[in-house]
């Protein structure tokens, strides 16, 4: 029989919790019984009633379980956690928001069981304002062209990969895991289901415009080296605007005190990526754990061999 782990992170959705298992567990039962189909939760560090009500699912369900990590890593992170510590067939990641919608699920198997390595959600809309839907495409299109490796167009973390794929995802080195990013760059087989993302049904979400910034920066420092790179590229070009305006333009002259400051401002821009990616190589060089489990609140059986 096929395993198939769903793995849900989850930081304070006291409100979505019952939702969401019971929109995934009529999901569940379409699949028939050739497919041993269990739900781990990711509890990242919830400071609500969130683990407690995962907890009295587990009393009721068998096949529900609960990693609990032991304070918030971040939704990589407890991505990885998830992916590290369940031996599976396959891997669906959703969010427990229902804004990825469950019922999605057996398209998902459909796919897989026709050989397909990763079979992926692609967003078509979603219920935001017109500033962050630009925002995201934005996004998604330069890093796409600035990517040192492939990177999927407006892919997020829904999507369904088997063992290989997540075998190579988690090889990763790195202390800054981008789980799309390394999707993408293990290859393999591909499917895109279009739909559209929904709004919540209950609860309000935790990420704002300013997680968003962050999440978009991180996304491109792990992807590319293009923004250390493009300083290469100009530094010829500021040297030869450098000597010109010494050699035709008076210092005192405001021309020349334009570009004087033009090519400070440069400096400066590149010296601040560069700590930026000097910081991240002092973190990997730390090796600090990308997550933590609390052992006491965790609570989850493996599969049967």
């Amino acid at each position: 029989m096929e395993r198939l782990a769903v793995i849900s992170s989850v930081f304070n959705e006291e409100e979505m919790i019952h939702i969401f298992f019971e929109r995934l567990a009529k999901e569940r039962e379409k699949l028939g019984g050739d497919l041993d189909v269990r739900l781990f939760f990711i509890d990242n560090g919830c400071v609500d009633n969130s683990l407690d009500l995962i907890l009295e699912l587990r009393a009721t369900h068998n096949w529900v379980n609960v990693i609990s990590l032991s304070r918030n890593f971040g939704y990589q992170g407890a991505l990885i956690c998830g992916l590290q510590s369940v031996e599976a067939d396959g891997y669906i990641v959703i969010d427990a928001d229902c804004e990825d919608p469950p019922e999605m699920l057996p398209e998902f198997v459909k796919y897989w069981r026709e050989g397909y390595d990763v079979i992926y959600g692609l967003r078509r809309h979603r219920p935001e304002s017109w500033i962050l839907r630009l925002f995201r495409k934005v996004f998604y299109r330069f890093t796409r062209m600035i990517a040192d490796a492939d990177f999927i167009l407006d892919m997020a973390e829904f999507a369904l990969i088997t063992r290989r794929v997540r075998d190579a995802v988690i090889s990763t080195a790195s202390t800054h895991p981008f789980v799309r990013a390394e999707i993408a760059y293990a290859g393999f087989t591909r499917k895109a289901l279009p739909y559209d993302r929904q709004a919540r049904p209950a609860g309000k979400t935790h990420y704002n415009f300013f997680s968003m910034g962050r999440f978009a920066i991180a996304g491109i420092l792990t992807s590319s080296t293009f923004p250390l790179r493009v300083w290469g590229y100009l530094t010829p070009l500021l040297a030869i605007v450098g000597v010109i305006s010494g050699l035709f333009l008076d210092a005192s002259s405001k021309a020349f005190q334009v570009l004087i400051a033009l090519e400070v401002g440069c400096i400066m821009i590149m010296i601040m990526i560069c700590c930026l990616y000097v910081a991240r190589i002092y973190k990997d060089q730390i090796q600090r754990p990308i997550y933590v489990i609390d052992e006491r609140k965790t609570c989850f059986d493996t599969f049967a061999k």
